[in-house]
This record gives structure tokens, sequence and C-alpha cells, in this order.
């Protein structure tokens, strides 16, 4: 009877243990499924990087690039997954200038797997770095007492170098350096920071630059006023017009030593050549000549002249078309000659009619040699009279 019991009781030992297997499998099926989990915004890093150095090498536009990385596993080892747990990057070993499709690598626990990348590829562009030398622009600021000026009479260095990405050193329009000049007495040198300059007047930065600072020399001189003469050649275009540089300033100032200037009586621009000038209403910058040791003062350190192009018009005059004027009464006059010209030169795109005149003011009767007018209405740049005299006889 003991054997009985006993032998039952294994027997519900086995089913019970049955019942446990299968339960647990259960469980595993159906309360710890496989699953699967996205992780969005996961930030690719750059692997490698050190050598787009040594390639000469830039990223165009560095921003953030990111993946969304789904990993599938069973649910109990997802629940403990979280973003920090997964990495994303990008090899640049073999990146080249222009576009690089480079495959994103995605590192994660060992417990799951990866199911999918999305985008598989980023695409990376490079541009080539270059290295550029430019001259060192001195700007001022500060006022030195009536009658000098200070100026910067060397630097040191007076070039620099800068380094960086094609595309940003391309957009650097000057390298300035800016020095405050109101406190010069005599002569100091200063350090004067450096500073980039974009086409739009803004300061650029992220790019090398081989000094950051400029040493200059100023010292404090004396200016004066002279007149400036402009200075051309040929009066007519590669078209045949004329041409006249108008608004000029009549004076301008220079700098230098007293002994220096006391010679100096007049500034003369180089020859401008009229004959490539063809487009009307142009500004065009004069360069001078400058005595040595003699500098143009910041006032004036940009001369401009505007461009006034000309029409040229002969026009004919019989001895009846002259308008007499200041004639005696009683008295009647009388022109020897038979044709005039005038040869008028003007504006262009301005208009009036012209006459020729003679003023026979207080003359008698006899012949007169009288100087002829010509009056227009519009404004004359110049004329020339073909004769410029009319001999007149008068009678009663």
């Amino acid at each position: 009877m003991m054997a009985n019991s006993l032998k039952k009781l294994n027997t519900n030992v086995i089913i019970s243990i049955l019942g446990a297997v299968v339960l647990w499998m259960y469980v595993l099926s159906e309360v710890n499924p496989e699953v699967t989990t996205t992780f969005p915004n996961i930030k690719v890093a750059f692997q490698n990087e050190q050598v787009l150095e040594e390639k000469q090498l830039s990223i165009m536009d560095k921003g953030e690039f990111s993946v969304s990385v789904r990993l599938i596993g069973k649910r109990i080892e997802m629940d403990k997954v979280s973003a920090e747990d997964i990495t994303a990057s990008v090899d640049l070993a073999h990146a080249q200038s222009g576009e690089n499709n480079l495959k994103v690598n995605v590192k994660f626990p060992s417990n799951v797997a990866l199911d999918q990348t999305n985008p598989v590829l980023i695409t990376v562009k490079m541009e080539n770095v270059i290295e550029s030398e430019r001259e060192i622009n001195i700007a001022y600021t500060g006022n030195s007492q009536a009658g000098k000026e200070a100026i910067i009479e060397s630097l040191s260095p007076s070039k620099i170098t800068i380094k960086g990405p094609l595309s940003q050193v391309s957009t650097v329009w000057e390298v300035r350096a800016t020095a405050d000049l109101s406190a010069i007495t005599k002569s100091q040198t200063m350090n004067v920071p450096i500073v980039l300059i974009d086409y739009d007047g803004k300061e650029k930065k992220g790019i090398i630059v081989s000094a950051e600072k400029v040493k200059a020399h100023a010292i404090l001189m004396d200016t004066k006023n002279v007149p400036l003469k402009v200075v051309t050649t040929n009066d007519k275009n590669q078209l045949g017009q004329f041409v006249e540089l108008i608004n000029t300033p009549k004076t301008v100032q220079v700098v230098g030593t007293a002994e220096t200037l006391a010679n100096v009586n007049q500034i003369e621009t180089k020859p401008v050549d009229i004959s490539n000038v063809v487009t009307p209403d142009r500004e065009l910058t004069l360069h001078v000549n400058l005595p040595e040791d003699v500098y143009l003062s910041r006032s004036n350190s940009t001369i401009k002249a505007n461009v006034r192009l000309l029409d040229t018009l002969t026009e004919e005059f019989a001895a009846k078309d002259i308008f007499i004027t200041g004639l005696a009464e009683g008295l009647k006059a009388e022109i020897s000659e038979e044709g005039f010209a005038v040869t008028i030169k003007f504006a262009q795109n301005t208009t009036g009619a012209g006459r020729l005149t003679l003023d026979l003011t207080g003359l008698d009767e006899g012949t007169h040699l009288v100087d002829l007018k010509y009056e227009s209405g519009r404004p004359l740049i110049d004329k020339q009279l073909e004769p410029k005299q009319a001999t007149v006889t008068i009678t009663k």
C-alpha cells in the first residue's frame, strides 16, 4: 500500500514539472514576445576626422547628422535599452573632395539585434582647405589736432596668411587692422588686432590666421591743402564721343613733414585715358602722383570724378540769319560775309535752339569789325565760331 502511494506521488511530481515547463514556454512566447523599438534622432559621430587635416579637406556646412535606428529583441531585453545605449558613426578615412556617401555604422547592446537604420547612407560634402596670402589694410579711428594728422609709417608684418575651407576663405574681402590715432603726439608703436572682413562688411570668424596682431608704427605729421590738377590723355573715347570729367575736387589735403610740404604747391593725377571711357554717368577713381614722403590725407584718401559724355553739333548761319541788336534809330546795317558756322559741344540729352547775334550799340556810320556772339537755349561746354567776327557797314 505504501508502494502505491509512492508511485502516485512520483506521478504527480512528473505532471507538475511538465506543467511548469509548458507554462514557462507559454510565458516565453506570449508574455515575453519578440518586439521592435525605434529610436529616432540618434546623432552621427565622425570617425578618423584627423585624416581630413592630412588631406587638407574640410566638411562643408558641418552640422548635426542623425539617423533613426530600429532594434529587435525580447521584450524584457528591449525594455532595458535606451537611446544612450546606441551610437552611430561614419568613417572619414577614405573621404575625398566633393560628395561622399558614407555608410552609417550602428553600435547597440549585444542582447538585441539591429532591424533597420534610416538612412543607411549619409552624404557628407568635402571641400579643399586652402591658404591665401593677403595684404593688411589699415583703418583709422580718432582725430588729430588741427593742422596735424597721424599716419601709419610701417607695418610688421605687412601681409598675413589665412587658411580655411575654400568656400570660407573666398568670402574674405579684406584683412583689416584698425588703429586709434587720437592719442599720438609724436610717434608711437602699437599692437593692432587683425580682423577678417567679408563682402558684406561683417567680421569673418573660423579662419586660421598666421598672426592675430600687427605691429604698427605711427607718426604725427603736418597737413597742407594744395590745388589738384586732373591730367587726361585724348579728348574722345573709342566711340568718337567727347568726354568730360566733372565734380573733381579743386584741392586735396596732403600729409608730410613741414619741410617736405613747403615744396609741394600742386598735386597732379596720374593720366586718365579718355579713350577707354565709354559709359555715361560713371564714377572714376583718380590716382595721384605724390612726391616722396608725402601722403594723401585720410579726409580725401579716395578722389572721385564723374563722367559726362558730350555731343558736338555744327550750325550754319547766313548773313540774313544773324540777329542784330543796339543799332541806332535811322541807321541800317549790312554784313559783308555770306556764311558763318558755329561748332558747339554740349552734354548729351540736352536741347535748345541757338542764334548768332551782333551788338552794334554805340556804333555810327562806317565799316566796323564786330565780335559775333552765340546764344543757346541748352547749356554749352564749349563753342567755336568761324569766323569769330563779322564786317558790318552802317549807313543811313
